[in-house]
């Protein structure tokens, strides 16, 4: 019978000794072996500079629109009776999706009427409000708006 002395090595020998050589070759083989390690010796930020230096591009004009050029808001007066609980949809222009919005009373006493939900309608240019006139004596008058993204 013949003992044997040596075995084979185990995945995680073959893997390390693998990495030591490929590090210890330097470099030049570290770069073919791994193809990010190419990328990495220009940093694409640097790229996008186009060689001017970091006070340059601050000094550089922003964006020519702001956001309120970009967005509009809808607003519309709606009358609830006493103790009515109702849905309101408001409609931005066509060709603009609603983005927001919500619901204020538009007249004192204030707490007359609540805001149960404020959602997207199933048009992407509606805002949909549910609200209700806790009052069971007054009505009520609420402003419904929509913010649109124009």
């Amino acid at each position: 019978m013949v003992k044997r002395w040596l075995r084979a090595p185990s995945p995680a020998l073959v893997i390390s000794l693998t990495a030591l050589f490929i590090s210890l070759s330097g470099t030049a083989v570290a770069a073919g072996v791994v193809p990010m390690a190419k990328q990495a010796l220009f940093a694409k930020n640097a790229g996008k500079l186009q060689g001017k230096s970091a006070r340059q591009v601050a000094a550089m004009p922003g964006p020519t629109n702001s956001v309120s050029l970009l967005t509009g808001e809808v607003d519309q007066l709606f009358r609830l009776y006493p103790g009515e609980e109702k849905s309101f949809t408001v409609r931005c222009p066509e060709g603009s999706r609603a983005i927001s919005g919500g619901a204020q009373p538009h007249e004192p006493p204030n707490d007359r009427v609540a805001t149960i939900s404020s959602f997207p309608s199933h048009l992407e240019n509606e805002w949909t409000v549910d609200v209700i006139n806790l009052s069971k004596s007054d009505g009520a008058a609420v402003t419904v708006q929509a913010i649109c993204l124009v």
